[in-house]
């Protein structure tokens, strides 16, 4: 069995001239979300083996309290294909995950993160998935199960939603 921890970037400053797209960073209420959703993986055992990653600056910082908070050894690969793609590249980067690897973390953007969770529900009709259909907010986390061996086995309306957890209804914990 494999499992995919896909979550959304926490929510980034706005646009500024002086700054590329990629290079924005948090805003204050994406630290405090970041930290929020880190305190929730570890709390909850939540643990990837590997983690890919979006090159962008906001995406970095998202997985910054989650790897400080999880400690350990979970090996990271910061992937620019994860930038503002779509959920086919994002598809192919996942089937590309060493076998090894049980449980994965893989941290990216909109619209891309909320299409892809979309598409690899089995079940499109339960309450998560309906969720992430109408919005898969900043910081937002889903979490899949698949009956597979291999990553590369994963794929469209396989997935077994197990949880779809956002920052702000975990706010009552800061």
């Amino acid at each position: 069995m494999k499992t995919l921890y896909l979550m959304r970037h926490a929510k980034a400053a706005p646009p500024d001239s002086a700054l590329t797209d990629h290079d924005r960073q948090l805003n204050d209420r994406g630290e405090r979300a970041a930290r929020r959703m880190a305190r929730y993986l570890a709390d909850h055992g939540l643990i990837p083996d590997h983690v890919l990653c979006s090159t962008a600056v906001r995406a970095r910082l998202t997985l910054g309290p989650i790897l400080d908070a999880l400690g350990g050894e979970t090996s990271v690969h910061y992937r620019r294909a994860l930038y503002l793609t779509s959920p086919d590249v994002i598809l192919e980067e996942i089937r590309s995950v060493d076998d090894h690897t049980a449980r994965l973390l893989l941290v990216g953007h909109n619209p891309d993160t909320q299409a892809l969770a979309v598409h690899l529900a089995a079940d499109a009709h339960r309450p998560e998935v309906e969720a992430m259909a109408r919005k898969f907010p900043t910081g937002a986390l889903a979490v899949y199960h698949f009956e597979v061996d291999s990553w590369r086995d994963i794929g469209w309306g396989l997935g077994r939603i197990e949880a779809f957890v956002k920052p702000k209804a975990l706010a009552q914990s800061d």
